[in-house]
This record gives structure tokens, C-alpha cells and sequence, in this order.
């Protein structure tokens, strides 16, 4: 079997720029503030607003808006037509809904928007409870904070502070680092800064770092005049990986946790060739023989895994808890039998450990399934179409010709049988899980290239007949979905570890021939296309040992920040290596090894990497692309009864909610919420209601009529003004005895008349009623104060006990957790929360499952029925008060549901 050959692809640029404008903020005056209340009788609809001014930051929300699929409506500051943001654009006036459900904006006060339009937003916000981020600000006045430091934030240590978990950021664990891609070069310019509330303003810091020894917040929530805005005081674009990671919990801030809209966090990595050889890149003569060598006196040895080497992939997977794609060719497999007399020790370790791995078809043997090529006979030349049988050099003589629109092409029944044959393999060896509908072609072959500007007529057709539904194309030439016949294609990222590659050596070498110049000894290309590739200095390569420190210092984060970028992004497209990254010097594990690690470390356990197979990867797509066209014709909106959705019949639409939330659709949960796509109701139809009110328009808050300690004594005095102090956990009506009942209503836009004889001090969330004890003398410029307090701390985190498998109940099987007893803040325990995580037998989270009913506050200890038998299982447990849920406890130890 001659090894596979083919183009090799230079990887991304290794210098990139990654610079972020400042944009000035200048202060919006604020008047008397009161705390953020729930909006009871409105409808917002599920829509956010993106005023844009061209900058980075909020042009890198929109972009993750998108990614989500969250609808949003974009307005520019620079376009001159532009609508004016002002009540009748934020209102609909035969209804009086709100249109939008939260607001962008970047800066706290961009020149572009006029005093009246921020005087419709900031009334806009108040009367629905609709929250705003700011998306790069100065602390200063008006943002309820000042700078400490201001400069260069590469490499700063971000952490997510508790707040922040409990609003919109769940599925961060705590910690995340600052973008410091190149030490030369300013990548994130900002601004630590420490909360400097004004009277009647409350700061929460989200999102603090430590920089050089100094800390400070660089994004923080201000609780001001009835609102509720998102201050970012660091610079970010939409590809910077601190973005990338925090993204989504400043989508779920803003929204509330409940938006339209689907993420995920996808990696799956594909690796192909397997069975077969793949050629070896030439250090001397900087190319690969049987590909792009024209001398043929040069030769090199073939690179293709052993069986030890499998042996190393399955512990490494198993170390790791994670899963390669195997993208095999059977004939390689025949080939070597055939080759060593019947006996392959690679075939045997593969087939021996199958069930380790998912498997998915790519041909019998690997041919090029597009048009007949001619090589070329001058280096640096591409190959051609033939255009005529009898045309030489031919790159694969044996291929069968068939002719169309002038181009011999790879033949119909050629194709097809490629397909099945393989097919046919992997059923006769008992592949697990393997799908006849999915297929990778050779160098994804048949399809259109720069060599070869069509499809292969054929090749259409030949899918149809062999039962094809998804086909494996190339994402850095096509990112799009789209199909061919009826098959979808699914593009693939590459992993630029070359194909023709075992040793570091060849890999750095081959490195260094692409993107040095002439003078240093390399092709120059980059030289030729100074707009998309960067010129570096040679990678030292001279020894074994100077070529792996290249790799590792250099080359393998490169390639571990390009991967996670996409990870970091909802792209549901898989990442593809060959098998001769998995041989020899193992060049394939530390970059996928860089994604996991650094993934899992800012990750909970319930937001995991979720690895879908090529036909799920097809469908998500279709689902995305299908959802940006259709969500302009889906109603959505959130009043008192929940969240209604209607759309024509077969509209897919993706749903978020808290993870407390009630649903009719069926929801999965992951970091902390429940999500999930489902098929529209043609009529209007609640489909999910918030279990808990979370301010704004999501739920209305619940009333409480405390009894008084005391009856305040009074002592009439004219000029007396009693003081109202909000919190946000209650709306009392304190009504002591009186001769006389004025009531007093303060509100944060009018200033009242207060007729009082003594001074009492009512606790509140809403507009309290206070009736003094005596008969009041009127005195008409009595003002009210309105101080909010601080709200009640969330309960810390429970300690763990040690958790012990239970007993078979009828056909259930039950566990035991244990905790001990968390600080709870000032605020009573009311209930634990208790949360069970599936393991995968590699011990990664499968599933996560919430316990319906909360453990008693005394409790210190519950049984909880297991849902799957035979699987592992572990526990976290959450302190429930007044103020909210605390944080999660650390897992506990593992227990078997025997």
C-alpha cells in the first residue's frame, strides 16, 4: 500500500496582532437611586439591542450574540441613517411592550448617542427592569468606581468572584488567564479599578485580575437609579481567548439567564488515515516524496503507527477523559495482512481496543476522488486537471477515468465502491457505534479546490447510491455548511501538526521552510503573501532536543490557542490530525492535550466539552444556519406568566433558561442552566417559567408583611422626615397604631411630600407604606431619603462528607451525601440543593441531575435515588436562604450505583 500524500498545509500566521481601540466614557449624571425591583405586568420581548460605534468590545458581543444564535438588533453609530433610540423605537406603542430584554452600549455614555436618547434608554430600563452593559469604560464618574491602575493586562491572573457565579457566570469555576500571546506586543490595555459607590449606589465586583502585584475589578455591576449596568474596564475583540471564556456569562448577566439561544462547548478531534502510511517530510530536500518531490531519487521511510503506539493513545485517552475519532481505511488494514502473511500487529491492537474509540469512514484506500491529476514536473508547481486520458505524469494511474465538462474525474462506480467496501470492513470487524452515513474522502477529495474549481460530477450521485447523509469537508476552504446531493457537508478545522510529520525535527523543519524568508534558508512564501503570513526567524532545529523545545514553547501553544479560540466560540466543527502525529514522537498529544487542560481548568465539572458525532456536528449546523434565517419570524417574549414562544410550523428554536426554571420542552442541563433546541407551538404558548424571580422581568418578587418588634413612640416635631432604607428581600407594610394614617410614597423620579410626626425607619423593596402614631403636623419640604442597603450575602459554600453507595429500593438505587453546614451570611439556611453528576467510566462528567426537593435546613445528610445503574456517580450541595443559592460545595468522593 503506497502512503497517503497530499498538499501540506501551512499552518495560521504565528504573530497576530491582537490590539483592542480604547473608547471613551463619559458619565451619564445619576439621579436618587433605588434598588433594582422586579417589573410586575410588563412583556419584554426575547431580543437584545447592539449600539455599536465600530469598536472592538461591543462589536465582540454582538459576535458572540451570534454564536449563540441570542437575536439581537445592531445599531451603528457611524451610520448616518440610523434610527434614533428613543421611546418609540424601545416601546411598542399598541401594546406597550418592551422590545428588548437588555441593552449594549460601548461605552457608559458614547458621544454618538444624544442626551435625549440616553434619557429614553435610562427610563426604558427603569420601568421593564432591563439591564445594560457598558462594554469598555473608564472608571470614573459615574460608574460607581475608580482606577487604581492603568496599562498593559497581559497575562494577568482574571478570577470570576462568587457574584459573578450566582449571576450569569455558572459554569466558570473561578480563575482564568489574561490574553499574552506575544510578550511584545500591548494585547490588552485597561484599567483595576476599586468600587467608590456614590450615595444610593451599590457596587458588586464580577470579574477581578491580578497584574504586576496589583488587583482591582475590570468588570463590575452598578446598581444606580433603578438600573442595572455591566462596567468592563478591559480591553477585548471577539477572538481574544479571556473573551472567548467569560463570553457567555455576559450574555446570561444581561439577559438574565433567559434568552433564546443554544451554547456548548465542542471539541472533537478527528484523526485519519488510520491503517494506512502516511509519507515523511524530507529535512534535506524540504519536500515529501510521492507528493510535491519532482526528483525521484529522493526518498524517505513512511511513517505509519504501531501497535505499542496504540497501547499509548489508550492510556493517554483514559488519562485524560477523552476520545479520538478514528478516520480509517480498511484497505491499509488488508494491505499490511496481505503484506505480513496474513498478520497485522497494528489491525490487532486497533481492533482489540475498538471499543475505545468512535470510528468513521474514509474510503478503502485513500485515492483522490476529484479529477485525475497531473503532477507537476517543476518544484513549487501545483498539480492539474487532466484533460485528456492519456495525459502523464498521472498522480494515481490506477484511478478508473470518467470524462465530463472536458476533465477526466475519478468515475461514479469507483467512488461508490470506495465507499462500501469500507463500509463492509468495518461491519465485518464489528466497529462500535459506527454509522454507514457518515464519510471523510481522501484529502477531502471530490470536492471543489483551488486546483479543481468544481465538485466531482460524480461524486453526488455516488453518495446517493452508497447511503451517504454527512460528508467531511475542509474548513480552511470551505467554513460554511452545504450540500452536495443530499448529503450535508461538516468543515473540518485542521490541526496543523502536518500530516508527514513523526519527529519533531520534521515538523519544525517543515515549520521553518514555510515561514522563513530566502535569505534565512526558507521558501520565501511568506515573503510573497506579506498580507496573510508573517516572516519569523528560523526555529532552532539543529538536534532532537533544540527541535522539541521549538514545539513546545513555540509551535504546540501556538496550535493550543487556535483550537480553543474555536472551542471557546459554539463552533460545532471537528478538528482533524493524521494518524503519523500519533506515531513516533507523539506530536498530536500536547496540543490536544493544551485545549483540555486549559479548557477544564476555568471550567465547572457540569460545563463539560461535549464531543458530538459528524452527523451531530451536520445537524447543529443546519440548526444554526436554519435558525439565523428563521428567528425574525418567532415571537418570543417574558411577562408574569413566563416565556411564550409561537413561530410557523417546523421552526427549530433554542431555548435557555435558569437551571430552576419549569419547562414543558424538553431542556438539558450544562454550566448551571438549562438549554436545548425544540420544535416552535404555532400559537402562543408559555413554555418555560422562572421557578424564582430574578429582578427586572423575569418573575415578579415575593411580599412579605413582617410584625414589628416595637411601636414606635412619637414625639410630633414639624420638620421631621422619616428615612426609607430598601433591601431586596422583602416588600413589608409596616402599620403601627395611629390616630392619623397620610401615607408616605417615595419613588426614585419624584420627591414627595412627607407629613410626619416622628422618625421611623422602615426596611423595603418596594414603595412602603408608613403610617405614624400620632396626628401629624404637615410640613411641605419634608424629603424622603432612599438608602439601600446592602443585600444579604449568599450562603458560602457547605463542606463535603464522605459519600457512600445506598441500596437497591424496588428497582432504584440510592446514595448517601453528607455536608456540613456553610456560613450563611446573616441570612437563615432554608434548604440544601443537592446535585448529582454522572461519570463516564473514564470518570468525566456525563450528565448532571438536580434533586427535585431540597434537604431540610437541619439536615445534614439526604438519600438520593440514582438514576442509571451500574454507573459512578459523585455529589455537590448548595445552601439555599432568603438571599438565593450559595455556592457549590468541592464534589464529593465517587460512589457506584451498584
Amino acid at each position: 500500500m503506497p502512503p497517503r500524500r497530499r498538499t501540506p498545509r501551512r499552518p495560521r500566521t504565528a504573530a497576530t496582532l491582537l490590539a483592542a481601540a480604547l473608547v471613551g466614557a463619559v458619565a451619564v449624571p445619576l439621579t436618587t437611586a433605588a434598588p433594582v425591583q422586579a417589573a410586575t405586568g410588563v412583556r419584554v420581548d426575547l431580543r437584545v439591542l447592539v449600539v455599536t460605534a465600530g469598536d472592538p468590545s461591543s462589536e465582540a458581543l454582538a459576535v458572540q450574540l451570534e454564536r449563540e444564535g441570542v437575536p439581537h438588533t445592531r445599531v451603528d453609530l457611524r451610520d448616518a441613517g440610523r434610527p434614533e433610540v428613543g421611546a418609540a423605537f424601545l416601546v411598542d406603542a399598541a401594546t406597550g411592550a418592551g422590545r428588548y430584554q437588555a441593552v449594549v452600549l460601548p461605552s457608559a455614555a458614547p458621544a454618538g448617542l444624544s442626551a435625549a436618547e440616553l434619557q429614553a434608554l435610562a427610563d426604558y430600563q427603569r420601568r421593564y427592569g432591563v439591564r445594560q452593559v457598558n462594554a469598555y469604560v473608564y472608571p470614573g464618574t459615574g460608574t460607581g468606581a475608580t482606577a487604581t491602575y492603568a496599562g498593559a493586562l497581559d497575562g494577568a491572573a482574571g478570577r470570576v468572584t462568587d457574584a459573578a457565579r450566582a449571576d450569569g457566570f455558572s459554569e466558570l469555576s473561578g480563575s482564568f488567564p489574561v490574553d499574552d500571546v506575544d510578550p511584545g506586543v500591548l494585547e490588552v490595555y485597561g484599567y483595576l479599578a476599586q468600587p467608590a459607590p456614590a450615595q444610593d449606589q451599590r457596587v458588586t465586583p464580577l470579574l477581578t485580575a491580578v497584574s504586576g502585584g496589583r488587583s482591582g475589578a475590570i468588570a463590575w455591576e452598578l446598581e444606580a437609579d433603578g438600573r442595572e449596568q455591566l462596567m468592563v474596564s478591559a480591553a477585548y475583540n471577539g477572538s481574544m481567548q479571556w473573551f472567548g471564556t467569560v463570553g457567555h456569562g455576559v450574555v446570561s448577566w444581561m439577559t438574565r439567564g433567559v434568552h433564546l439561544g443554544h451554547h456548548r462547548s465542542y471539541f472533537d478531534v478527528q484523526v485519519d488515515d488510520v491503517f494506512l502510511p502516511d509519507g515523511r517530510w524530507s529535512v534535506p530536500a524540504n519536500c515529501t516524496p510521492g507528493d510535491d518531490c519532482v526528483d525521484p531519487s529522493v526518498t524517505t521511510t513512511d511513517i505509519r503507527m504501531s501497535a505499542a503506539d496504540v497501547q499509548r493513545l489508550s492510556a493517554w485517552q483514559r488519562e485524560q477523559g477523552f476520545r479520538l475519532t478514528m478516520v480509517f481505511n480498511g484497505g491499509g488494514s488488508e494491505a499490511a495482512r496481505a503484506q505480513g502473511g496474513g498478520r497485522d500487529p497494528l489491525t490487532d491492537e486497533l481492533l482489540a481496543r475498538k471499543g475505545e474509540f468512535a470510528w468513521v469512514n474514509h474510503t478503502w484506500s485513500h485515492p483522490y476522488l476529484g479529477c485525475v491529476q497531473i503532477a507537476p514536473t517543476v518544484a513549487g508547481q501545483p498539480w492539474t486537471c487532466a484533460t485528456d486520458p492519456a495525459q502523464t505524469p498521472r498522480q494515481d494511474p490506477d484511478v478508473p477515468a470518467q470524462a465530463a465538462g472536458g476533465l477526466q474525474w475519478a468515475s461514479q462506480e469507483f467512488l461508490t465502491d470506495q465507499v462500501r467496501r469500507n463500509a463492509d470492513w468495518a461491519v465485518a470487524n464489528g466497529l462500535p457505534g459506527f454509522d454507514p452515513t457518515e464519510l471523510v474522502t481522501g484529502e477531502h477529495s471530490g470536492l471543489r479546490t483551488a486546483n479543481q474549481p468544481a465538485d466531482n460530477p460524480f461524486l453526488a450521485p455516488a453518495l446517493q447510491a452508497a447511503g451517504v447523509r454527512t460528508l467531511a469537508s475542509d474548513a480552511s476552504r470551505e467554513a460554511g455548511q452545504r450540500a452536495v446531493g443530499a448529503a450535508l457537508t461538516v468543515p473540518r478545522h485542521p490541526m496543523n501538526v502536518y500530516y508527514n510529520t513523526g519527529t519533531h525535527q520534521e515538523q519544525i523543519d517543515e515549520y521553518n521552510w514555510y515561514y522563513t524568508s530566502r535569505a534565512d534558508g526558507g521558501s520565501g512564501i511568506c515573503e510573497d503573501d506579506p498580507a496573510t503570513t508573517t516572516c519569523i526567524a528560523p526555529l532552532p532545529a539543529a538536534t532532537a532536543a533544540q527541535a522539541r523545545a521549538s514545539f513546545d514553547t513555540y509551535l504546540a501553544p501556538l496550535e493550543v490557542r487556535n483550537a480553543l479560540r474555536r472551542v471557546l466560540s459554539d463552533d460545532p466543527r471537528p478538528f482533524y490530525a493524521h494518524q503519523s502525529n500519533l506515531a513516533e514522537d507523539g506530536l498530536l498529544y500536547p496540543v490536544v492535550q493544551g485545549v483540555l487542560q486549559q479548557y477544564r481548568a476555568t471550567r465547572t465539572a457540569d460545563a463539560p466539552l461535549v464531543t458530538l458525532t459528524l452527523s451531530g456536528q451536520a445537524e447543529q449546523l443546519r440548526r444554526s444556519a436554519r435558525w439565523a434565517a428563521d428567528r425574525a419570524r418567532v415571537s418570543a417574549y417574558l411577562d408574569d406568566e413566563g416565556v411564550h414562544v409561537s413561530a410557523p410550523a417546523g421552526t427549530e428554536v433554542p431555548l435557555t433558561v435558569p437551571a430552576d426554571a419549569r419547562a414543558s420542552v424538553p431542556l438539558q442541563s450544562y454550566g448551571g442552566q438549562r438549554s436545548a433546541w425544540f420544535t416552535a407551538p404555532t400559537t402562543d404558548t408559555v413554555v418555560a417559567v422562572p421557578a424564582t424571580a430574578r429582578g427586572g422581568y423575569v418573575g415578579s418578587a415575593p411580599t412579605a408583611t413582617p410584625t414589628p418588634t416595637a411601636t414606635p413612640t412619637a414625639t410630633p416635631t414639624p420638620t421631621a422626615t422619616p428615612t426609607v432604607t430598601p433591601t431586596p428581600t422583602a416588600t413589608p407594610t409596616v402599620t403601627p397604631t395611629a390616630t392619623a394614617t397620610p401615607t408616605v410614597t417615595p419613588t426614585a423620579t419624584a420627591t414627595p411630600t412627607v407629613t410626619a410626626t416622628a422618625t421611623p425607619t422602615v426596611t423595603a423593596t418596594a414603595t412602603p407604606t408608613v403610617t405614624p402614631t400620632a396626628t401629624p403636623t404637615v410640613s411641605p419640604t419634608a424629603t424622603p431619603t432612599v438608602s439601600p442597603t446592602a443585600a444579604p450575602a449568599l450562603p458560602g459554600a457547605p463542606g463535603i462528607g464522605t459519600a457512600t453507595s445506598g441500596q437497591v429500593l424496588d428497582r432504584a438505587v440510592t446514595a448517601t451525601a453528607r455536608w456540613t453546614a456553610p456560613t450563611t451570611g446573616g441570612t437563615p439556611v432554608t434548604g440544601y440543593r443537592i446535585t448529582a453528576t454522572q461519570l463516564s467510566l473514564l470518570g468525566w462528567p456525563v450528565r448532571t441531575v438536580v434533586v427535585p426537593t431540597l434537604a431540610p435546613a437541619d439536615a445534614r445528610g439526604a438519600e438520593v435515588v440514582l438514576p442509571v445503574r451500574g454507573a459512578p456517580y459523585r455529589f455537590t450541595v448548595q445552601a439555599v436562604t432568603a438571599a438565593g443559592v450559595g455556592a457549590a460545595s468541592k464534589p464529593s468522593n465517587t460512589v457506584w450505583a451498584w
